[in-house]
């Protein structure tokens, strides 16, 4: 099932156009270094974890700071500048390194996504 949480929201967001180079995860289950590694395994990136479990809502305080430097530059600015900005400003985000992908598993989710992606398009317009 954390699989295949995570191979959807990897077709989702491949199908936006968006690669991801680096994930932070929130919440109580980023501490779970289970569930890391298969996030890590799945999109073949890095995934930083906050030091308390409760960082959700400071994850989304960082999200929303994140929109307003989107809306006052007039572009998108990359989710690690704004972190490095806050950190710089003293409002550190506590952030570490919690997984790192293994290039086997990765290419072996990698092989998953397409057929993942297809057997999904069926379901939708199964429901149509």
């Amino acid at each position: 099932m954390i699989e295949a949480r995570f191979i959807s929201m990897r077709v989702h967001a491949e199908f936006i156009g968006l690669k991801m180079d680096r994930i932070y995860a929130t919440g109580g289950a980023s501490q779970n270094n289970d569930i890391t590694q298969v996030i890590a395994d799945v999109f073949g990136c890095d995934v930083y974890t906050m030091a308390s479990p409760g960082g959700a809502p400071l994850g989304a305080a960082y999200r929303a700071l994140h929109a307003v430097k989107c809306e006052e530059a007039g572009e998108y600015v990359p989710y690690g500048q704004t972190l490095r900005d806050a950190e710089a400003a003293d409002a550190e985000p506590h952030v570490s390194i919690a997984a790192t992908p293994d290039v086997d598993r990765h290419a072996t989710y990698s092989a998953m996504v397409p057929r993942f992606a297809e057997l999904e398009q069926k379901v939708i317009a199964s429901c149509k």
